[in-house]
């Protein structure tokens, strides 16, 4: 047991030391400021409330001229960042499945690694910024080996605040499944009823409303699945 999980440890050491490499070479000016900065940033004990604070922190060498002189005019390859991330070992679910998990959704991220960051401005369309840069992401995934032709597909949760629908509309070209929550309070259309014979007038483009929060206006279930439980 010790030899393994020495091993193991080596195996997590050696992999951790690449990451900082190639962190390293990722910052582009200013970047022995940065990576103590970043280090500092990992390694301080509670919240920061000023950018200041982190020059007292063991791992940060310099002084604070140096910390402002980097957030000023320090400079990241952000492009080439998110290919190492994404060329890290993943976390994956039984079969081999990755599984990615959008930001506003609960999904737990105690084991999961952050793949890439957007700041959305006010005019931005939230659903179209969001498709952009899971393509992205599942592309460099793809390109990095981590999803192969015949593994799973890869899944992405999230919450409510997204277009679940739409994005999957979106992406279905890219090897991916969709698992997202929708608002209690959409609004969708049944299909449009049968042309009926004698009927005349132009036919409906959509069928009746479906309202989530108005069961009278459910359809009857197509499928009923049930599923026993074992407290």
């Amino acid at each position: 047991m010790s030899l393994l999980a020495g091993a193991v440890r080596r195996e997590a050491f050696a992999e951790v030391s690449r990451f900082r490499g190639e962190f390293y070479e990722c910052l582009s000016a200013r970047r022995d400021e940065l990576f103590e900065l970043t280090d500092a940033l990992l390694c301080v004990d509670g919240p920061v409330v000023s950018p200041v604070d982190l020059t007292l922190v063991p791992e940060h060498r310099r002084g604070h001229g140096a910390l402002y002189g980097a957030l000023n005019h320090g400079r990241i390859d952000v492009d080439r960042l998110r290919s190492v991330l994404a060329d890290m070992p993943l976390p994956r679910f039984d079969g081999g499945r990755l599984v990615l998990a959008v930001d506003v959704s609960p999904w737990l991220r105690s084991d999961t690694g952050i793949l890439d960051v957007v700041r959305l401005g006010p005019e931005d369309d939230a659903t179209a910024a969001t498709a952009a840069q899971l393509r992205a992401g599942a592309e460099r995934l793809i390109e990095a080996g981590q999803w192969t032709p015949g593994d799973p597909a890869i899944t992405i949760v999230m919450d409510a605040g997204y277009d679940v629908t739409r994005l999957a509309w979106v992406l279905r070209d890219l090897p991916v499944e969709l698992v997202g929550r929708i608002r209690s309070d959409r609004v969708m259309r049944l299909p449009k009823p049968r042309r009926m014979h004698g009927v005349n007038g132009r036919p409906p483009k959509h069928g009746p409303e479906f309202r989530f929060a108005k069961p009278e206006t459910w359809p009857e279930p197509a499928i009923i699945t049930t599923t026993d439980t074992v407290n």
